[in-house]
């Protein structure tokens, strides 16, 4: 079977790290995977590819068997969320190649995409739907039209049940919990980390926290290091090892201690990441309880337990 999935970023994005599992598994079944990405072709070097074939939206749309094996087209897609980019690419497809499809939710789209805009309920309500077009970006869901493109779907995966929420009746819907490479994130590295790299005294308490700061998390984050502050301060040693894309500015705003107690890693080779997390005796997932934090399940989570 040749399986296309499409993904709404390029290949540096956290969703990536299931598709190309996913990918890695259904070639040892014996299918033929692709993955296809808006833009930053390039990016894919952050994986291994042997078990798929990296491409760009356009190139499929020019020629949609080039990206299998057998130089026949998709026989499913799995859309890899609701957002513009991906719904847009899709409907082109399927109009000249109708298609089975798969649409996979693990986030709450909505959400995300009014606090993207900075509008609250009664203004979003107040918009018009091409007003809205004007403004959201392709990496973001439509929060009026997301739903009409998970009803084409024949089917919907969901990263954990309360999502189902956003799947008309007639579709079918399962949950598909995301994969955790275990060749990988296994309980003893291939290599480890010391705590001496990072100074760290051997009777003090490690936090470990591998995620990227954005518009949605860095609050969160920033409460995290604040509790690292207050906890050292109270007298018991702790230090957090953060490591992932955007920098934690808001850190002198936190005292002149704080960088003692906070390790600001970040971008590390993912090489790394399986020892740093092993030098921790605790894992923090930063957040609360809330429209965004509620419908997600972060994938650092299973990668932290495996």
């Amino acid at each position: 079977m040749n399986i296309l999935f499409v993904l709404y970023g390029d290949f540096a994005t956290n969703s990536a790290n299931p598709l190309v599992l996913y990918a890695r598994e259904l070639k040892k079944l014996g299918h033929d995977c692709a993955i296809a990405v808006p833009s930053n072709l390039e990016t894919v070097a952050m994986h291994n590819a042997q078990s798929f074939t990296p491409c760009l939206y356009e190139d499929v749309l020019a020629d949609p068997g080039s990206v299998f094996n057998n130089g026949r087209r998709a026989d499913v897609i799995h859309a890899c969320t609701p957002r513009r980019g991906v719904s847009q690419f899709v409907i082109q497809y399927m109009v000249k190649w109708p298609t089975p499809l798969a649409v996979f939710l693990e986030d709450n789209e909505a959400w995300i995409s009014q606090h993207h805009l900075g509008l609250n309920t009664q203004e979003l309500n107040a918009s018009t739907s091409d007003e809205l077009t004007k403004t959201i970006p392709l990496a973001l869901a439509h929060p009026f039209e997301y739903r009409y493109f998970v009803g084409l779907a024949d089917i919907a995966f969901v990263i954990q049940e309360k999502l189902q929420v956003d799947v008309p009746a007639w579709v079918p819907r399962t949950t598909l919990m995301l994969g955790v490479d275990l060749e990988f994130f296994k309980p003893e590295p291939d290599v480890q980390e010391s705590r001496s790299t990072f100074g760290l005294d051997p009777d003090i308490k490690v936090i470990a926290y591998h995620g990227g700061g954005n518009q949605f998390t860095l609050p969160s984050i920033k409460i995290l290091c604040e509790a690292i502050v207050l906890i050292n301060r109270a007298g018991v040693k702790c230090a957090l090892l953060r490591t992932g894309p955007g920098p934690l500015g808001f850190l002198d705003e936190l005292g002149a201690d704080a960088k003692c107690y906070i390790h600001d890693l970040g971008v590390v080779d993912k090489q790394r990441l399986p020892g740093i997390l092993a030098l921790a005796d605790l894992y923090v997932q930063p957040g609360k309880i809330d429209p965004f934090e509620d419908l997600r399940l972060p994938g650092k989570v299973p990668e932290f337990l495996a």
